[in-house]
């Protein structure tokens, strides 16, 4: 339910980004991710149902089909979109990780490249893996070069990753490139320190709980040499001690702080797929289908993230942290149900200002 009379304006502007596409394809991806919003969902018959058009909604279907089909999103003209949208300039700190699911005997496994805002992140880039399971170390390399290909180097700040994203390439890589990372490394690796080679939780033996400490000089992990910072915690979902040890080519002091930050991932792809916009439920198996309604979620996410903020802004008592040190309402479901209100009540002062941020001003 955009206004009508705004909508070539909106069209303008994702023109400047999308120059491949047609009037009538910058027209129906307006549409569609309008209708992704309003109706909090990827799937395509409550899209359909959504879309503001004079025809039925088995035309809107097939139309969105089409469209899904058809085009495919380059990451030299959606990502500049998603960082416009959401006004993130460089230097990046950029999360790596990877979600999956099945649907029927289909694997769907995403290898996902985010960057982080302020108490949130958008995607930007993916790749979709034909297989079960985790990525290699030249399906994360080709991830960052397509990256490093539309930016150029010296523009990340920070790369943050879990346990399951390390290896020699990998991490030779990425010093290679100069790219600071913060990686956490499994507890049952070794590492050579002063030419004694030992289990990595032993440089970390005897530190209190939840006090963090920062191993003097390089230790050698394979065949790198990184730094290293540790931890004792308390795993809240087992009630559990266990290492938190993460390996760094950035300053070694801080390493623990910014991989904390990797959480806000995991937070998107609760919103993807559960808390907002219902993404496992798409019957889409086909690879590159696939990454064209990821590419529609991204417009529609980020756009309620920047619809977020913007709440964050005028109620800032919503987002008082609770006990486990995190807000209550996440800024992405803030500016779902903001939107989703400003429909219900037709309230069109804030529609306004909502579809105005999707312009990008």
């Amino acid at each position: 339910m955009a206004f009508a009379h705004e909508d070539r304006e909106f069209i303008d502007i994702f023109r400047r980004f999308f120059t491949s596409f047609h009037g009538a394809r910058l027209k129906t991806l307006l549409l569609i991710v309008q209708a992704m919003a309003s109706v909090g969902s990827i799937n395509l018959v409550k899209v359909a149902a959504g879309l503001k058009t004079d025809v039925s909604t088995s035309s809107n279907y097939r139309r969105i089909q089409h469209f899904i089909y058809e085009i495919r999103f380059t990451p030299e003209s959606l990502i500049p979109f998603l960082l416009k949208l959401a006004g993130i300039e460089a230097p990046f700190t950029l999360i790596l990780d990877r979600t999956n699911w099945e649907f029927g005997k289909a694997k769907i496994n995403f290898l996902m490249l985010s960057v982080y805002g302020d108490g949130w992140s958008i995607p930007i880039l993916w790749k979709l893996l034909p297989k079960k399971g985790n990525s290699n170390e030249q399906e994360r390399i080709e991830l960052l070069d397509c990256f490093f290909s539309i930016f150029g180097k010296g523009k990340i700040y920070d790369l943050l990753a879990d346990r399951e994203f390390i290896g020699d390439k990998w991490m030779n890589y990425l010093i290679d490139h100069e790219i600071p990372f913060d990686i956490r490394v499994r507890e049952n690796m070794f590492v050579q320190y002063k030419g004694i080679r030992m289990r990595v939780t032993k440089l970390f033996k005897g530190i209190e709980v939840g006090k963090a400490m920062t191993i003097r000089g390089m230790v050698t992990l394979g065949t790198n040499k990184v730094y290293l910072q540790g931890q004792r915690i308390v795993n809240t979902k087992t009630n559990k001690l266990e290492w938190l040890i993460v390996s760094t080519y950035h300053q070694p002091s801080g390493s623990i702080l910014r991989y904390g930050q990797r959480w806000y991932i995991e937070n998107m792809f609760k919103d993807m797929k559960s808390n907002g916009f219902q993404l496992r439920c798409t019957h889409i198996t086909d690879l590159e289908r696939l990454s064209t309604l990821m590419g529609l979620l991204a417009i529609a996410y980020t756009w309620m993230i920047k619809i977020g903020m913007w709440v964050k802004k005028a109620k800032p008592k919503m987002f008082k942290n609770i006990r486990h040190g995190r807000p209550a309402k996440s800024i992405f479901r803030a500016g779902l149900e903001e939107f989703a209100n400003a429909i219900y009540t037709l309230s069109l002062i804030r529609l306004k200002i909502h579809y105005n941020f999707l312009s990008c001003t």
